[in-house]
């Protein structure tokens, strides 16, 4: 008596796409801000800083009453290397910031003399070195937002493939399983009769060889869905240190700075200005045009985008050209 073999259903087993969405902390992207605030309070979890007048004006090289009549001759003084920037484009701000007066008043109320006793300084210390540690982070933070969007680009074609190959997956499981227990039902048949027609055990040897290879393809396909979930997933950890690297860098960096604090950004003392932190060229000049305004006598004016206003954020660095305030308080000053 020959006995038909049966066949052994294939198990279901597929791999876990483990998705966690990497959290940033708060990025320091526009948080160092370009502000200078004699009063105002420091933005919550911000940087800021502050430009203020150390002095009076007492002693000052310039007589305030004659502000238009006798230009404000002023040198180059201190340049610490640090900064990044040469004499000679240091003196190309100042002319910048010199012009942004200039050019309003159609007056030669400031003149750059390289023999000036007035000087215009910069000086390194933990404000720049702030800012340069927070431009750092901000670099890096660039470049994990360009990872993070990439590795969601290769995460959602695989993820596109996995969907596609799990539903054909599915599906010829499913098909198996009834080709299979047909199979099934018709062994069992012939064996409780205790045998089949050649024609027929010919035919049910046919069809065992067939499931097995239709069972052999459904792994593979199974090996192979596993194998995009490992990628998937492994996409996932990659983002997971990146973000992590970039979050350990943050939090040493507030626990150096702080998340608040005020500094001077820059100070004219009556004698002269130093400049302490400049994000880029435009803030550069821009502080150095606030700082000329001051010694010029203006104070400040009302109008937040005003070069003179006291917090330096809503300025349009881009174009720093003196607001209607700006110029009234300087005419006031020449007339």
């Amino acid at each position: 008596m020959r006995k038909i073999v049966n066949i052994l259903l294939i198990g279901v087993s597929l791999g876990t796409i483990v998705y966690a969405a990497a959290p940033f902390l708060p990025a320091l992207k526009d948080q160092l801000r370009r502000s200078a605030t004699v009063d105002g309070p420091a933005a919550k979890e911000s940087v800021t800083g502050t430009l203020r007048e150390a002095a009076q004006k007492v002693g000052s090289v310039l007589h305030l009453a004659d502000a238009c009549s006798v230009p404000l001759h002023y040198a180059i003084g201190d340049v610490d290397p640090r900064f990044g920037i040469s004499k000679e484009a240091f003196k190309e701000d100042l002319l910048k910031a010199e012009a942004t007066w200039e050019g309003a008043t159609k007056k030669d109320v400031l003149q750059y003399d390289a023999q000036a006793a007035f000087k215009v300084n910069l000086v390194f210390d933990e404000r720049q070195q702030q800012t340069i540690e927070a431009k750092k982070l901000d670099q890096k933070l660039d470049v994990v937002q360009t990872l993070r969007k990439g590795i969601s680009l290769e995460y959602d074609d695989l993820s596109d493939q996995y969907e596609t190959k799990k539903s054909k997956y599915e599906g010829d499981v499913k098909r198996y399983k009834a080709m299979a227990d047909a199979y099934e039902q018709r062994v069992e048949y012939w064996n409780d009769r205790g045998d089949a027609p050649d024609a027929e055990y010919a035919q049910l040897q046919s069809q065992r060889k067939s499931l097995n290879a239709f069972a052999d393809d459904i792994e593979k396909q199974r090996k192979a869905l596993n194998s995009l979930v490992g990628q998937l997933n492994d996409l996932v950890a990659k983002e997971q240190r990146a973000v992590d690297s970039y979050n350990k860098e943050v939090t040493t960096y507030e626990s150096v700075h702080g998340s608040e604090k005020e500094f001077d950004q820059g100070v004219y003392t009556g004698t002269e200005i130093t400049i302490y932190q400049f994000s880029d060229t435009s803030d550069l000049v821009l502080v150095l045009a606030h700082e000329l305004g001051h010694a010029l006598g203006m104070d400040h004016v009302e109008n937040p985008k005003s070069i003179m206003y006291y917090l330096m954020s809503k300025q349009d660095i881009g174009n720093i050209t003196p607001s209607a305030e700006d110029i009234t308080a300087l005419k006031r000053r020449c007339s």
